[in-house]
């Protein structure tokens, strides 16, 4: 009603490389009627952390190292008793050089009040892609979590098993914003600083 602050939390991190245009604190936090869900990352860790309304931890999840030359910036999602993160990876890092080698990635799925991790999946690493899953519910059919990255390009898995439905190599560059979905379209959009931006619409039939 004021605006006045309730709680706050603080967490040790390490001083870390990000592009100029980015924060340490990048990342939307995510909400339900019970929980507020908080992603961020150090080059040594990625973690997901849920807190009650009052600011009191209940669970968090280490991710493991996160690779990475522009920040961290992937955003949880919540649909039904799950709560989704893309944990992907740079395949090349110039700040680590370039014989470093990056983690695998994966988009994940939580319980979103145990936070016991219900399923995850690999990723194609190539470019970071900072997209936050979407939910894509089709008039008849299943609902389908879609999301968008360079070498996984558009894609849709069961949101309940992590299976993976389809995929469309479509980028050919960085994918950082989430997808849009519009009746049975889901758009995505792709770039570099000054290597060009595209957008792409895939229709799925359910």
């Amino acid at each position: 009603d004021t605006g006045e602050k309730l709680w706050s939390r603080a967490f040790e991190s390490t001083h870390h490389h990000i592009h100029a245009f980015s924060s340490f604190a990048s990342s939307t936090p995510a909400v339900d009627e019970e929980l507020v869900y908080v992603a961020w990352s150090s080059p040594e860790s990625a973690v997901l952390k849920a807190f009650t309304h009052d600011g009191e931890p209940v669970w968090d999840k280490d991710l493991g190292p996160w690779h990475g030359q522009h920040g961290f910036g992937t955003s949880p999602v919540l649909y039904d008793d799950l709560v989704f993160v893309a944990n992907f990876q740079e395949l090349h890092d110039d700040e680590r050089g370039t014989d470093a080698v990056p983690p695998p990635s994966f988009l994940l799925a939580f319980d979103r009040k145990t936070g016991d991790e219900r399923w995850r999946i690999p990723r194609i690493k190539d470019n970071l892609a900072y997209a936050a899953p979407a939910i894509f519910q089709p008039e008849d059919g299943k609902a389908q979590l879609v999301n968008a990255s360079t070498g996984s390009g558009m894609y849709a898995v069961d949101p309940f098993t992590g299976e993976e439905l389809w995929s469309i190599p479509v980028f050919d560059k960085r994918a950082v914003s989430s997808p849009l979905v519009k009746g049975d379209l889901i758009f995505g959009s792709t770039g570099s600083g000054g290597g060009g931006n595209y957008l792409a619409a895939v229709r799925s039939n359910g």
